[in-house]
């Protein structure tokens, strides 16, 4: 499964995954604080930034109530097999977080090997 890409999650519902934009902060943060987690800005800053040659960092949006809201986030180093970050809120969107994982994979050793 790749970035910028959508795909139907077992339920039915679309799943679009694709690297974050500075907007996505807002629904990063509602994200994290729906599942009781908290963070700062600056935190949320620092794990949307991302050096593309090292690093790839991406969110996953669903539509939900007829608004589309992020889902989930993940991040993973090039090279690496299993995301370092990866929060996904399943009851909103249940399978986000494998597929967001298996994207994020792909593209760690995709890019890796270029």
């Amino acid at each position: 499964m790749l970035l910028n890409a959508t795909t139907a999650l077992s339920d039915g519902a679309r799943l679009r995954l694709r690297l974050p934009h500075r907007a996505d902060r807002a629904g990063v943060r509602a994200l994290l604080l729906g599942l009781g987690l908290e963070t700062r800005d600056l935190d949320l800053v620092r794990a949307l930034r991302f050096a593309p040659r090292e690093r790839v960092v991406a969110c996953a949006t669903a539509f939900v109530g007829g608004t589309e809201r992020v889902v989930a986030v993940g991040a993973i180093d090039l090279g690496e097999r299993e995301p370092d970050l990866l929060v996904a809120d399943e009851s909103l969107a249940p399978g986000a977080g494998a597929a967001l994982s298996g994207a994020l994979r792909e593209r760690s050793l995709r890019d890796a090997a270029a």
